[in-house]
């Protein structure tokens, strides 16, 4: 829930910093040094140590997930949020899970049980409920 939290409070501060024209990639650089350090002073909170592997093949995933997984990706999800707004932008949240149950049981073979599926149907159909706009109301005269 935590992470539910601090997405939603990055987006909208994310939009308001759209709305008043502050630059996109410095904005969103900063935003991710504030978040890797907030990372970091967790892990030194809890006591962790920070020994870092050697493995190109590590270093070689850790440069494409940075800059792939997290530039590109929070490029083309902010520059969405700055075209539809907060509210329709927030379906991503919703339907990445389930693109991910897709990926899983086309090339992983999970098999899902009830409660997934349940799980599923029930996000799809509140992400139908705060996407779908009401029908303007006529007046009869």
């Amino acid at each position: 829930m935590g992470g539910l939290l601090l997405s939603t409070v990055g987006s909208l501060i994310a939009s308001r910093n759209r709305q008043r024209g502050i630059p996109f990639w410095p904005s969103m650089g900063w935003s991710m040094l504030y978040g890797a350090a907030g990372s970091l002073i967790v892990v030194l909170a809890m006591g962790q140590s920070l020994t870092l592997p050697g493995a190109p093949s590590w270093w070689l995933s850790l440069i494409y997930l940075a800059l792939a997984g997290s530039v590109m990706t929070f490029a083309c999800y902010l520059t969405l949020l700055d075209r539809v707004g907060p509210g329709p932008a927030g379906a991503i949240g919703v339907m990445t899970p389930l693109l991910a149950l897709v990926v899983s049981m086309t090339w992983e073979g999970y098999h899902p049980d009830l409660f997934t599926c349940i799980g599923a149907a029930m996000a799809v159909a509140g992400n139908a409920l705060i996407l779908h706009r009401a029908a303007p109301v006529v007046k009869k005269t």
